[in-house]
């Protein structure tokens, strides 16, 4: 018989209970968050056709991170790289007759063939909030706030990260008025700024001076750096075709209400934020981390006009974010901020139940089934011999209570209730043991 590696695919996660109990933890914080602002849970197909991806998620997706496969049909179908090509598939079967805005969320699980590094993987849980309706960029602030709360529930204050906001209409605006970078370029720039902070600094220029080799150009894209307000850019003439463009009056409108929202300690403008997504078309944003550990981009996610039109005549406008669980567990990690037992199973008011002879195997299992019936957890032990190891099996799975059950106990149809942690312990009938176990918990 052969023998294969335990260890998995390059890039995919076993996930042991003690791994999964910290991804449920920022999964659970992420849905509460959602479910604040009334947002409701889906989740679609794990495959969709390859073309949605090709025509709306952008090259390089396509030919260079999706795991592709071919049905028996001959259709060349993708494990999904992300969740927004699918969620517009499924808006637009019931956007006639859904009540706007949409709200919803998601955690799927993601594939992408990236190469394996701190926070990235192939297999990966990615957190999906979106709103599908709302024209005015009030759908932004509602995500900010969102993301806000989601991040303070986490413990994570504004010293910490920066919601970073730019508008692709606003940089297109900026690139053609202000740094004079031909309409025919555009895309290309808009890639270059998007990939700069993950590539050195030479070979970063000498891509930026093969696609422009006019030097002025050149010398201004790559002098392009954060400024702080949107309305000044920091050149000595501002064109007035780019005050008068929809980008930029759109993006000064924007900073506007961040101010007024009360959301400015969090969120601030930067003009170098891209998205590398083809799809979206106004708006913008990323999570960064921005404290002393670890300064990298968290998640993001921005505005999308015309994702729909894949699918339906009738337009429809979103904007919404992806996030990862595992950056946001790293996050977590490198500041202290998950608690110190996320990991370990939560036992709070759950009974071990520890028999002493295989003899009384059907009495342990009726008290087990009387507790389940009340709704409270215990685990049995199968062991039927040797009782202390069965305690101290319970005691390292974190029981703070084990039901023992012997002869007696079987005949006059109770439990010795035995508080692990200072061997206390008490005789209770089985009638009373659900209520008796209430009370201990409440008081615990």
């Amino acid at each position: 018989m052969p023998r294969f590696s335990p260890q998995p695919q390059k890039g995919f996660t076993d996930f042991f209970p003690d791994v999964l109990r910290v991804h449920r933890y920022v999964e659970e914080h992420l849905r509460r968050s959602a479910e604040l602002f009334g947002y409701e849970e889906y989740d679609g197909p794990i495959m969709e056709p390859l073309e949605i991806y090709a025509a709306k998620s952008g090259e390089e997706l396509v030919r260079e991170q999706a795991y592709v496969v071919k049905d028996k049909g001959g259709r060349e179908l993708a494990l999904r790289p992300e969740m927004t090509p699918s969620l517009a598939r499924m808006v637009a079967q019931i956007q006639k007759s859904a009540t706007r805005p949409i709200r919803w969320y998601s955690v799927p699980t993601c594939f992408r063939y990236e190469r394996p590094q701190r926070g990235r993987v192939r297999e990966f849980g990615q957190a999906n909030v979106d709103i599908l309706g709302p024209d005015s960029s009030d759908a932004e602030l509602e995500i900010f706030s969102l993301i806000r709360n989601f991040m303070e529930s986490l413990g994570a204050d504004g010293k910490l990260y920066r919601i970073r906001y730019s508008s692709r209409r606003y940089l297109d605006a900026l690139l053609e008025h202000v740094l004079g970078v031909p309409a025919d370029r555009t895309v290309e720039v808009r890639k270059m700024i998007d990939r700069r902070d993950k590539m050195d600094a030479p070979a970063f220029e000498k891509w930026v001076r093969d696609v422009l080799p006019e030097n002025a150009i050149a010398d201004r894209v790559l002098g392009l750096r954060p400024f702080a307000d949107p309305a000044t850019p920091p050149v000595a003439d501002v064109p007035p075709a780019f005050r008068e463009s929809a980008g930029y009056r759109e993006l000064v409108e924007f900073s506007r209400k961040v101010e007024e929202t009360g959301l400015a300690g969090v969120a601030v403008f930067d003009p170098t934020i891209v998205r590398g997504l083809d799809y979206y078309t106004g708006l913008v944003y990323e999570v960064h981390d921005v404290g002393t550990e670890n300064r990298r981009a968290l998640f993001g996610g921005g505005r999308y006009d015309n994702l729909l039109e894949l699918f339906s005549n009738e337009p429809m406008t979103g904007t919404g974010f992806g996030m990862g669980i595992l950056t946001v567990k790293l996050f977590l990690e490198t500041y202290g901020l998950l608690p110190a037992d996320v990991g370990k199973a939560d036992r709070k008011g759950a009974l071990y139940v520890a028999c002493a002879n295989a003899a009384q195997r059907g009495y342990a299992f009726e008290v087990a089934a009387t507790l389940r019936r009340e709704k409270l957890a215990c685990e049995v032990d199968l062991d039927f011999q040797k009782l202390g190891r069965q305690l101290g099996r319970a005691d390292g799975k974190g029981y703070g209570w084990a039901a023992i059950i012997g002869e007696s106990e079987a005949r006059d149809r109770t439990v010795t209730l035995k508080r692990l942690a200072t061997a206390r312990q008490e005789t209770v009938p089985l009638a009373d043991l659900p209520a008796k176990l209430n009370d201990l918990s409440r008081g615990s």
